[in-house]
């Protein structure tokens, strides 16, 4: 009885500090120790959800390097060999996620066979059980298409052989899980865990990949017009569901997070923001600080936004529209006045912009960034060890603005993420909308995010909606682990061969030190736009003073990836993609 007495234990941290949080995702999954006893005790059935969550919710959280890297929203040093294709049939993009899987059909099944619980707590729970499964076969599906579909705990009788069911097939099996979860969980609200609203909305989000767009809409209107959003309301302060862990962890449209506290949370080091702020002081045998920078800043930054990105964040004009940042009359009667970069280029920008990235000019953690000679983050001073802006900008969405010191050993902090927001359910229905021809149904909901955190003008016009889309859908959606997922559905929907998105350098700018002058390339040294003889003034064009390297390239195989060699080797009944033969 000592396994139960431990498992007591855990039971009493979970049922006060639901989070997800690091110190339970550091446990040794309880199906390893627990028994038959585990199902007859409520305690016991939520300390084996919670190590379910810890299993599954980091698939789509906080992790150092993300599906983002693969965008043209990002660059990095790292991961080049899905962005060049230079990977084969040898490659394993998580494939072998069935122990998760095991975890949710032992729970499920335990469930059901329980009388330790109520009837309709059966099947709250249940619910529970299907929707975490649901989430880890839809991210299988998106990298690999028709994947093995264990519904059912295997025996050691059973085959452990199994063919791979088509997509069409999961995705079905993933819709019925969605749905059994979006019946049956209830609608209570606590961070950190996943409610009746959590479900629709992953559903809805299923069912776009799965390109059912009727399905979409009539799931949507369910959503928002039946369900009245399930009392979530988009959040005005776009910033503080990002940057804010207390205005965050209570925002109103946050359906979904995952967060960690300062007493359960390790360090800096554990969240995002290691990863993605520069480091201020060097390290090692790279000595050097940033110039006029106050906060010491121990980040590993590896991940930087690419000017397409920054593009994307249109200028609202003197006339009060919104354009493209060069074609708007402020910047072509302000481009010549000797101050660019931090007076013109970045001014009147949707206001996402300003909490999405650290760029040239801009105030973070009480000082000024300046990023070009000879201040930080300069793009000559991008040795590994000095961690500082590759492409001209950082990242900020997700980056704590009261970061007050970070050197070692790193602080404590409270850290949170959300996975599932109403701004997304919003999009995804309008483009359920767009893609069925009804684009008029679609604008407010467009225009919701574009105003409310936006600040730009609403669109009254459905004359370029779906380009009009996907611009709003990019800015708001930034850094939230979708934009792979929604440029490969596009590019099918459209039957397209490739994703032209994708199949293109990303671009960076270098700005000159009195920031009169400035010039985009591509991160190989090609010039895109800007001062020409800022260009060829330059020391070296390729973004790192390296050599140049493999341009990126997107071919029809890498629609789906490959089903690692390993795994059909091991298993004769398994096929390999298209492509990758």
């Amino acid at each position: 009885m000592k396994l139960i007495r431990n498992l007591i234990v855990i039971v009493v941290f979970v049922i006060t500090t639901f989070s997800c949080s690091e110190d339970i995702l550091d446990k040794k999954p309880l199906d390893k120790v627990s028994s038959a006893d585990v199902w007859e005790s409520r305690g016991l059935i939520e300390a084996y959800l919670s190590d379910v969550y810890a299993q599954i919710i980091p698939m789509y959280s906080w992790v150092s390097d993300t599906e983002d890297d693969w965008t043209d929203d990002m660059h990095t040093d790292n991961r080049r060999a899905v962005t060049q294709e230079t990977f084969d049939k040898f490659f394993d993009a998580g494939w072998n996620q069935y122990g998760k899987i095991r975890l949710c059909n032992q729970a499920i099944e335990g469930m059901t066979a329980t009388t330790a619980l109520g009837d309709q707590e059966k099947m709250e729970l249940i619910g529970e059980a299907k929707m975490l499964r649901g989430m880890v076969y839809y991210w299988l599906a998106v990298r690999f298409g028709g994947v093995m579909k264990v519904d059912k705990v295997l025996t050691p009788t059973d085959s452990l052989k199994l063919t791979r069911a088509s997509e069409s097939e999961i995705y079905d099996f993933i819709i019925e899980d969605l749905t059994f979860a979006k019946n049956n969980m209830p609608d209570v609200k606590k961070k950190g865990r996943l409610n009746k609203a959590a479900a629709h909305a992953f559903l809805i989000r299923a069912l776009l990949q799965a390109k059912r767009y009727d399905k979409v809409v009539a799931e949507g209107n369910d959503f928002i017009v039946a369900k009245t959003n399930y009392g979530y309301k988009i959040d005005p302060d776009f910033a503080g569901i990002f940057n804010d862990y207390n205005k965050g962890t209570n925002s109103s449209e946050v359906i979904f997070m995952r967060y960690g506290t300062k007493t359960g949370f390790p360090d800096m080091m554990s969240s995002p923001m290691q990863w993605r702020l520069p480091l201020s002081t060097g390290e090692g045998d790279i000595k050097g600080t940033i110039k006029d920078f106050k906060p010491n800043l121990y980040g590993w930054a590896m991940w930087y936004p690419t000017q397409d990105l920054v593009d994307a964040f249109l200028m609202v004009d003197e006339d009060g529209t919104a354009k493209n940042w060069w074609e708007t009359t402020y910047w072509q009667k302000n481009k010549n006045n000797g101050k660019l970069a931090d007076q013109f280029m970045y001014k009147n920008r949707d206001k996402r912009f300003y909490s999405s990235i650290i760029y040239d000019g801009c105030i973070y953690l009480g000082d000024t960034i300046n990023i070009r000679p000879p201040f930080w983050a300069y793009r000559k001073q991008m040795d590994r060890k000095l961690h500082r802006a590759m492409t001209g900008y950082t990242i900020r969405k997700g980056m704590y603005n009261n970061v007050i010191d970070w050197s070692w050993p790193p602080p404590a902090v409270d850290y949170h993420w959300p996975l599932i927001r109403l701004s997304e359910v919003y999009l995804n229905y309008a483009e359920g909308l767009i893609r069925t021809n009804k684009s008029a149904d679609a604008l407010p909901y467009i225009n919701a995010t574009r105003t409310t955190h936006g600040g730009l003008p609403a669109l009254a016009s459905t004359a370029n909606i779906l380009k009009d889309y996907k611009r709003e859908r990019r800015c708001e959606l930034a850094f939230e682990m979708l934009r792979y997922w929604d440029l490969i559905r596009w590019a099918e929907t459209e039957s397209l061969s490739t994703v032209p998105e994708l199949n293109v350098d990303p671009t960076y700018i270098d700005i000159s030190g009195d920031g009169s002058k400035y010039c985009i390339l591509t991160v190989n040294g090609k010039f895109v736009s800007g001062d020409l003889d800022h260009y060829n003034s330059l020391e070296s064009k390729v973004y790192n003073f390296g050599p140049t390297f493999p341009e990126r390239v997107f071919t029809k195989k890498r629609f789906r990836f490959p089903v690692p060699q390993k795994e059909i080797l091991e298993n004769k009944n398994l096929t390999q993609n298209p492509g990758w033969e």
